[in-house]
């Protein structure tokens, strides 16, 4: 450990933030003037990086803990922002925030066409596959189709509650919902009355071309009615865009409201050109920091990864050296490293002198006994529990996740 000079080393990593969101205005010795860049001009953003003349939009010290539309984090959204081109029509240049932002809020950024995930084909194979049985599936699929029918119809109601809301973009479950899911919605509306319709009718006429002009008679009005609700929302959502949505893209935070990664920011050595080693999401950067490489994901993958991490280096390092914990992970709730089972091994009761994985509140009393491993690695609560185990938590989430970073509706426009 550098000529013994350096006993523990502690990391924590907490979620999707920019560096000039957290401490773009704040003081730091040898940076610049806050809330300028390199060249002393106002950090700010177009709200269109390919449109001449678009707005430009400056940062404002206002940022909140928790956004009010979470920005787009998949490695496709990042690009988007990065202004990095797949066609190399222009060089990345950092000024598609603010159009990456306003592409997610309506519904059209790549984030969400690439999240139209293998379930819903799926969903749509297993509903044509019912659809074409014979009596008596018939009216097993049919009873199917109305299950179908049903999420469809409470889907666009949440579509039309979130996007008719004026004033604002709402934080709320709805605009959360809508927000996100926008093309599963859109896809089993109309699959759904697709479905409804094939089967009603084929349950009582065997005529094929009776099923079609049923389904597409339907499908026509699942189509117009997502249609209506897209209009209203993106109509809401572009005249409040400007008291909205571009300011809190372009939001950062005061210094007095993130005190402890100030004094951190201003006490110690601040990297202000660090970058993730994945333009994308958690997962791969979480992986990277675990075993240097995302195994070839660049959005997150929910799958186990059985790469060596830098924890087996560790114990290979360490060997078996009297009073020495080479490392341990601090936790609340489920931890990402779990995706690793090669540390499985390592879990079990924290009572265990031993034990590798303990919750975070012994953070603080191992700091006070001097019990630190060499190697620490603070997991924060991402807001999953397993009730009735180890993973077990409540209360609020701690990861600073600009979406799901939770906080009381009464605090939040504190």
């Amino acid at each position: 450990m550098v000529a013994g000079r350096i006993e523990h080393i502690v990391v924590l990593m907490l979620e999707n933030r920019s560096y000039d969101h957290m401490l773009g205005f704040v003081p730091i010795k040898g940076g610049n003037e806050p809330g300028k860049d390199e060249d002393g001009n106002p950090l700010q953003c177009p709200e269109s990086r390919t449109v001449a003349g678009s707005p430009m939009t400056r940062s404002w010290s206002d940022g909140r803990y928790a956004s009010p539309l979470d920005p787009g984090h998949s490695h496709a959204a990042v690009m988007q922002q990065l202004g990095a081109n797949p066609k190399a029509e222009y060089a990345p240049d950092n000024r598609g925030f603010i159009e990456s932002y306003l592409d997610k809020a309506r519904g059209k950024s790549p984030e969400l066409r690439d999240r139209l995930s293998w379930r819903l084909r799926l969903l749509g194979a297993v509903t044509l596959a019912v659809a074409a049985a014979q009596f008596p599936w018939r009216f097993v699929a049919l009873g199917w189709a109305l299950v179908l029918f049903a999420i469809a119809v409470v889907g666009f109601l949440l579509v039309w509650k979130a996007t008719s809301v004026s004033g604002h973009v709402p934080r709320t479950i709805l605009d959360s919902l809508y927000r996100k899911s926008k093309p599963r919605f859109i896809v089993i509306l109309v699959l759904a009355l697709m479905a409804v319709g094939w089967l009603i009718v084929g349950a009582f006429v065997d005529a094929l071309w009776a099923r079609i002009v049923t389904a597409v008679i339907l499908a026509g009005v699942g189509g117009a009615l997502v249609a209506l609700a897209s209009k209203v929302g993106r109509h809401e959502i572009v005249v409040n865009a400007d008291t909205v949505l571009q300011r809190a893209i372009m939001s950062s935070f005061a210094p007095d409201k993130i005190k402890p990664l100030t004094e951190l920011a201003q006490g110690f050595a601040t990297c202000t050109s660090w970058f993730c080693p994945v333009p994308g999401e958690t997962w791969p950067n979480r992986n990277f920091v675990h075993s240097g490489t995302s195994d070839g994901a660049v959005d997150i993958e929910y799958r186990l990864f059985d790469d060596p991490t830098i924890y087996e280096r560790l114990d290979e390092h360490f060997g078996d050296a009297p009073g020495v914990v080479p490392w341990r992970i601090y936790f609340k709730g489920v931890p990402q490293v779990l995706a690793f089972p090669k540390l499985w091994k390592h879990l079990g009761p924290e009572a265990a002198p031993d034990t590798r994985f303990r919750t975070l509140d012994r953070l603080i009393e191992d700091i006070e006994k001097g019990d630190l491993p060499r190697y620490s690695f603070i997991e924060p609560f991402h807001g999953t529990n397993i009730p009735g185990t180890e993973f077990a938590a409540l209360g609020t989430t701690n990861s600073q996740h600009s979406g799901n970073n939770k906080i009381a509706l009464a605090e939040y426009d504190s």
